[in-house]
């Protein structure tokens, strides 16, 4: 019998973010499930391409449906498939590298913590290769809208809050990154733990699980505004119609897409928003830059410094992001609309070009 941990990865590998062979992948996915588990999940597809019953897996596996059907039940318990209606199917790669790592710290075991230690691993030493390899970044920055100068065309993939308002289910969640970092002993901030928003299906799949706190569009709302204060960046899918899956709140110290754009340089890991910064040298109070609270200070991305006194913004390295403006206490920074980056207008074209560049089928 071929082995079911590697039939796994190889499904996994025929997505747009596919799972590099790796020995210390496998090694997390044992932790994650036993071997029998993973022979009933190897049978299982992407949930874009095809899901099945329990019926259809038992007849695939050649085992009782009554039987099949209890693993599937028990495996949807603890995050290790996903089930919609009564038909079941794999996660993205980026599911399995995170969900695990969400538990709230009473849950946390020695099995978690060597998780956290080989997805760390794996992540620096491979995955962030195939990950953020293509020139179709499938992150992208999403701006505090607010600080949007009135007049500006202003589309889907600039408004959080229009995402928001399309959700059928928002939950807050642990950040898996910053997390795997506080297993690791290796965190260098302080941002909260909790901190990113799964959105429609993926948000009550994290409800169901226990992992996760409903937020109703007022609160979401409020802590994203909350979190733009502390300095936090908002990245979500690249696109603009949807579907929606997520909003998280990164560091630069901890989260997977910043870490890869300034740690493993990768520049286009992430897509920069379509505005970039502007300063009123009028109204600005003009900060001492080595203050936690000046723009300088600020931006996770080195784009503003203070020349001559006044301060200075680097359209090539400002990302968009506003978190500048948002501490601004004179409200002197605004952002301006520059059209730089294509926005693929939903979430099958994105994961679609992403495939085509690197020569999958589209699936």
């Amino acid at each position: 019998m071929s082995d079911p941990y590697q039939k796994i990865v190889e499904k996994l590998n025929k997505m747009a973010l596919g799972a590099p062979k790796s020995q210390k992948f496998i090694e997390y996915l044992k932790l994650y499930f036993n071997e029998g588990e993973a022979e009933i999940i190897s049978h299982l597809d992407n949930l874009t391409t095809r899901t099945l019953t329990a019926k259809k897996v038992a007849k695939l596996a050649g085992k009782d449906p009554e039987e099949v059907k209890e693993i599937l039940e028990n495996l949807v318990k603890k995050g290790a498939i996903l089930k919609q209606g009564n038909r079941y199917s794999l996660h993205a790669i980026v599911d399995y590298f995170d969900l695990p790592l969400t538990v709230p710290p009473e849950h946390v075991t020695e099995r978690t913590k060597k998780m956290a230690q080989l997805s760390e691993d794996f992540y620096k030493e491979e995955w962030h290769d195939e990950v953020f390899s293509s020139q179709r970044p499938f992150l992208r920055v999403i701006p505090v809208e607010e600080k949007i100068q009135a007049g500006q065309k202003v589309t889907n993939a600039d408004e959080i809050s229009e995402r928001l308002k399309k959700a059928t289910h928002i939950t807050k969640v642990r950040c898996p990154c910053r997390s795997r970092m506080e297993l690791l002993g290796e965190r260098k901030c302080n941002y909260p733990l909790e901190s990113c928003l799964m959105l429609d299906f993926h948000g009550e799949n994290y409800t169901e699980l226990g992992l996760g706190t409903q937020l109703s569009y007022d609160e979401a709302m409020k802590w994203l505004r909350e979190a733009t204060e502390m300095g936090l960046v908002h990245l979500v899918e690249n696109c603009d119609e949807g579907p929606y899956f997520f909003i998280c709140s990164c560091c630069e110290c901890c989260c997977m897409g910043l870490r890869g754009l300034m740690e493993l340089n990768h520049p286009r890991a992430v897509a920069a928003a379509n505005y970039h910064a502007i300063v009123n040298q009028e109204t600005c109070a003009h900060c001492d830059p080595a203050s936690s609270k000046s723009c300088v200070s600020v931006c996770k991305f080195g784009a503003a410094t203070q020349v001559d006194g006044n301060i200075v913004i680097d359209k090539d390295k400002c990302m968009g992001c506003g978190v500048c403006a948002a501490i601004c206490p004179t409200e002197s920074i605004t952002l301006k609309r520059i059209e730089r980056e294509k926005i693929p207008p939903n979430l099958a074209s994105l994961y679609g070009e992403i495939s085509r560049e690197k020569g999958r089928p589209l699936i």
